[in-house]
């Protein structure tokens, strides 16, 4: 069986080209809204489970979105953005009102 090489990209604090980090910085932040957007469909998801009263499939739907949700709070709290994390503010309101 042949090995291959493992790829490492080596990020720093301190950036020698600023438009570059911009670039970094926002194509990243960029990848983090469509997670924010699943979790709103998986939220409007769940109420129209609750709607139907399919109360167990709901349960186990707010088990992973609310699993979702804590692990993204830490990647948008480390990332430093207001707008992501104004983002995630509403749908975590919204989860904690289900």
């Amino acid at each position: 069986m042949a090995q291959t090489g493992a790829e490492v990209v080596v990020w720093t604090s301190n950036t020698t080209d600023v438009s570059q980090a911009k670039v970094i910085t926002q194509s990243y932040d960029r990848n983090l809204v469509p997670v924010l957007d699943e979790i709103g469909e998986r939220l409007d998801r769940i109420v129209l489970h609750l709607e139907k009263k399919r109360f167990k499939r709901a349960e186990k739907m707010k088990v992973k979105t609310e699993s979702m949700l804590g692990s993204l709070e830490q990647a948008i709290r480390r990332r430093g953005s207001a707008d992501l994390f104004t983002y995630w503010t509403v749908l975590n309101r919204r989860f904690a009102a289900l």
